[in-house]
């Protein structure tokens, strides 16, 4: 078991430290008033293939290509975007191009901020989160795919944050139903 003292003295080293990166971290990269301004690019992508006896035999499928750009203006307004490509035309020539979320986010404390643009509206668990981590299999669940649609993005503005560190909330008015 550790003392109050050395507990202390190992509080006072970290917080020490933490100062310090603080410190690197403004240097590498603010702007004039010492915020960090960063731009973030990143994707994920999903390929299939299916092979069927007694059906239509072999399908290869680039199903999604998402390409991600987002931008760290401050430390209360950021942007993120989703630029999506669906299926390739390699299988049927009937591939998709869709901006799937452009929005911006004002966020002057955790318990509130509020967002507008292109937003993924939050409906279900994989809608919000549909990435191939979050469900088993190589498909979206049928129910995910068919009752509650999957990936549902529309125009829209509305609040969001954190009432308690387990509660958060989002309500956002959007452009469709």
């Amino acid at each position: 078991a550790i003392g109050g003292e050395e507990l202390e003295r190992r509080i006072d080293v970290l917080s020490r430290e933490i100062e310090e990166l603080k410190k690197t971290v403004k240097g590498a990269g603010g702007g004039a008033d010492g915020a960090v301004q960063k731009t973030r690019i990143g994707g994920y992508m999903e390929m299939h293939y299916l092979s069927t006896q007694g059906g239509d035999g072999e399908n290869f499928d680039f199903h999604r290509y998402v390409v991600y750009l987002g931008h760290r203006f401050n430390d209360w307004i950021q942007f993120h975007s989703e630029l999506e490509f669906e299926h390739s035309f390699i299988n049927d020539r009937n591939g998709e191009f869709e901006l799937e979320q452009a929005y911006m986010d004002f966020k002057p404390k955790d318990e509130f901020g509020i967002r507008a643009g292109v937003i993924v509206v939050p409906m279900g668990v994989i809608n919000q989160f549909h990435e191939p981590p979050t469900f088993h299999g190589v498909e979206r669940p049928d129910v995910d795919g068919r009752i509650i649609p999957s990936t549902w993005f529309a125009a829209g503005a509305g609040f969001y944050g954190r009432l308690t560190a387990n509660l958060q909330y989002q309500i956002y008015g959007i452009n469709s139903l």
